[in-house]
């Protein structure tokens, strides 16, 4: 029982990182404007099991602190499916990601804009107590108007923090937002996650479907 409820209080830290911090295309919102979204993401094959999800609902709030970069400030929960009888975890991630755009697409063929961000992950199981652990990251994302379609990419280099050990990961997402209007988009993403040397695991990917639906006021 030990040994698996060391190997859950890791699995419950996987993919909680991921899109949640680039999950809108590459252009930053101009300054003193706000934004929000609300966010669903679902990873499978956890830890490299098939048959266990991890689900997360979410909002953030974004700020445009100048006309390239902007502030994003994050909530959320998520909870699994497939653990083991009798067992449960969850977790409420805040994150806190700065966005600088690079590259416009009035002087570019596409916007890029640069990421870096941290996140906070309290953990709650019913076998191993509360902890809390770190991930933060790095990242680029590019994106072309094609209204009403705007398709975009985005990969990014992280490091979780589990109680002294850092475990690296990569993320490569694409995905597509469609705006109904000038302030409103609706955005459909994949991004596949891999993971190195992860404990009693190994090497893996992890894939994970987000959406989300964002607002500027």
């Amino acid at each position: 029982m030990r040994i698996v409820a060391l190997v859950l209080s890791l699995i419950v830290l996987l993919a909680t990182y991921a899109s949640a911090e680039t999950l809108i295309y590459a252009n930053t919102l101009p300054q003193g404007k706000w934004g929000v979204e609300a966010v669903y993401l679902q990873d499978s094959n956890v830890a490299n099991t098939s048959g266990m999800t991890l689900t997360n609902y979410g909002v953030k709030v974004a700020y445009g602190v100048t006309n390239q970069l902007e502030l994003d400030l994050a909530y959320g929960t998520g909870s699994y499916s497939g653990l083991p009888a009798g067992l449960t975890s969850s977790m409420t991630p805040t994150t806190a990601v700065l966005r600088y755009n690079i590259l416009a697409e009035s002087t570019a063929p596409a916007t890029v804009t640069v990421a870096a961000g941290y996140k906070s992950i309290p953990v709650t199981t019913n076998y191993a107590g509360n902890s809390t652990y770190g991930k933060s990251g790095v990242g680029v994302i590019a994106s072309k108007m094609m209204i009403p379609f705007i398709p975009y990419a985005a990969l990014s280099y992280n490091t979780l923090d589990m109680s002294g050990a850092n475990i690296p990961s990569t993320e490569l997402t694409i995905g597509t937002a469609f705006a109904w209007s000038k302030q409103g988009q609706v955005l459909v993403e994949y991004t596949n996650q891999a993971l190195v040397n992860y404990p009693g695991v190994g090497n893996f990917t992890s894939p994970q479907i987000g959406v989300g639906v964002v607002y500027t006021l």
